[in-house]
């Protein structure tokens, strides 16, 4: 394997994946367990509600790559939901399995009692369960690598499925074209509350296993990527078409299950990747890079600031130069840096096990460029480099020791900060072999603002490395409205 085709491979679109599935859970519920009912609709009458047993059929232009099985039946307190889905996905050449399983109990009124999710990627699971406190409040515990975290957070209402939801409405025909309905929804990828805006586009027929189906168009927008779902008489979904033209579509439980042993034709990201006319000879050496940039609104995004420049559409990086005497000075524990400085659910600085590796690297180390530098090349040599299908938090990392982009960048910030050094992520495109590819890495401060990739082991990172957001982990869903959309074409370079 040659060393362009070794980088090319560490380069994931882990992003894209779990974009989707947020998406698909609008169906399933499986980001959805904290959804709130829509803006000025009623709860629903929970003895119109049929039970379902529905099986979906996943698919990537054509060719099937899962399946999904949701069960809702009647219990004696309410409702029980049983959820599982298993995709089969082609990251960088190397097929990843995902499986992910949901239970709950559910109220009379379709809100939450309890719920347990588990998701399952290669050698990395995630749990996340909680259960409805009055007030009303959700206790919660998150388990990755072995390690759970409890907290409770606050709900402006009490929570409720969004599959529930689409009952209630479907139910009282208030699907009617023009129809708007948004819904406030817990992420448990990111641990924030999130908002999915659906819109009622009218009626279609179209054919369900057989059989001609007078059904409701609804468009299902999250973070400006669209989805189209087409609901049956019922309110069961029955059809949904989303990025790169992923489709879930009802079918037998014989036809969800076959041919589940083949290989993924198609990769996700070279489907995401973004084609340029000029080809950069020695890309991780340029230090200066001007791109047009069309296709996407600028709003949201984070293309300005730091070593960028955007003057109209075209955007200017340059690569940093710090001095080895930079940041000597004790850094000021202020509001500036109380975001990139804290542990959080899936950069968890405040652990034993980072904290004391942290110590050991930066041990005797005088200055903070220095420190850095021992960081990111700790992380570029010990982190296997290899495609991961998961969500990425800094332990889980350092106990399986592999990972893609997003881990090590969850690393490397989890690191920075038990080393006393503010670090955030930065999230966006890098060049490659003729094309741009979504990746994810840090910046430091070191008495400035630092980029710094621990995949290429580069501190500053080069000029091709194209940041359009930076921040906590879930601003990188503000990627959603970039994915397939953006254009790129390079200026100028050196």
């Amino acid at each position: 394997m040659t060393a362009g085709s070794i980088r090319r491979y560490w380069i994931l679109l882990g992003l894209f994946a779990i974009g989707f599935l947020l998406m698909l859970g609008v169906r399933l519920d499986l980001g959805g367990f904290f959804s709130k009912a829509p803006l000025a609709d009623a709860p629903v009458s929970p003895h119109q509600i049929r039970a379902q047993d529905t099986w979906m059929q996943i698919g990537l232009n054509s060719q099937k790559i899962g399946y999904a099985h949701s069960v809702l039946s009647k219990n004696k307190t309410g409702f029980s939901l049983k959820e599982t889905l298993f995709m089969k996905i082609g990251i960088l050449g190397v097929p990843q399995e995902l499986q992910m399983e949901t239970t709950a109990d559910l109220a009379p009124d379709l809100s939450i009692s309890r719920f347990d999710f588990i998701l399952r990627s290669a050698r990395f699971d995630f749990r996340a369960a909680g259960k409805r406190m009055p007030g009303p409040k959700m206790h919660l515990n998150m388990t990755i690598a072995g390690h759970t975290k409890e907290m409770t957070i606050d709900l402006e209402k009490p929570p409720y499925l969004t599959a529930g939801i689409l009952y209630a409405a479907a139910r009282d025909e208030r699907l009617r074209a023009g129809k708007q309905f948004a819904y406030p929804i817990f992420d448990p990828s990111t641990m924030q509350v999130q908002t999915v805006h659906i819109e009622v586009k009218g009626r279609e027929a179209i054919n369900v296993m057989g059989k001609q189906l007078d059904t409701r168009k609804l468009v299902i927008d999250f973070k400006g990527a669209e989805q189209t779902a087409w609901l049956s008489p019922n309110g069961e979904v029955v059809r949904e078409k989303g990025l790169f033209g992923m489709t879930i579509e009802k079918v037998s439980r014989e036809q969800a299950l076959a041919g589940l042993d083949i290989d993924p034709g198609q990769d996700l990201t070279e489907l995401a990747a973004v084609t340029v006319d000029q080809n950069l000879a020695n890309p991780r050496s340029l230090s200066n890079l001007m791109v047009a940039v069309q296709g996407i609104e600028f709003e949201n995004l984070d293309l300005t600031g730091g070593r960028q420049t955007l003057s109209g559409n075209r955007l200017r990086i340059m690569t940093e130069a710090p001095a080895k005497s930079a940041g000597q000075n004790r850094i000021r524990d202020n509001r500036e840096f109380a975001s990139a400085s804290g542990a959080g659910p899936f950069i968890q600085s405040d652990h034993p096990k980072i904290k004391n590796l942290a110590e050991k690297l930066t041990n005797g180390i005088d200055t903070p460029l220095e420190k850095a530098e021992k960081l990111v090349a700790w992380v570029y040599e010990n982190i296997e480099k290899r495609p991961v299908l998961s969500v990425p938090d800094a332990l889980s990392t350092l106990k399986t020791r592999r990972g893609d982009c997003n881990e090590h960048a969850m690393l490397l910030a989890a690191l920075a900060r038990a080393a006393g050094m503010p670090a955030e992520i930065e999230a966006g495109l890098v060049y490659l072999n003729g094309r741009f590819y979504y990746h994810a890495w840090n910046r430091l401060y070191i008495g400035q603002w630092v980029t710094a990739d621990a995949v290429f082991g580069q501190i500053p990172a080069d000029a091709t490395h194209i940041r359009l957001v930076h921040g906590a982990p879930e601003k990188q869903l503000d990627l959603m409205a970039v994915i397939d959309r953006i254009q790129l074409q390079i200026i100028d370079w050196e």
